[in-house]
């Protein structure tokens, strides 16, 4: 899916999601999805994105 790779690589470059620190993550979770709305991704592609786990995340980056 392009649009789920574009929302991993709008996470990468802003720091967001899987990449907070876990202790953080919950208190950022709305801004991290206002970031992704207004980059134009869906609620639902917003919210897959930033319930990935870290090393998850790694995996996918690396692919791309």
């Amino acid at each position: 899916e392009t649009d789920f790779v574009s929302a991993l690589r709008l996470c990468k470059r802003r720091r967001i999601g899987p990449l907070r620190p876990e202790s953080n993550r919950e208190l950022f979770y709305k801004k991290d999805m206002g970031v992704l709305a207004r980059g134009g991704f869906s609620f639902d592609l917003s919210k897959r994105v930033l319930e990935l786990e870290k090393a998850e995340f790694d995996k996918l980056i690396k692919i791309i």
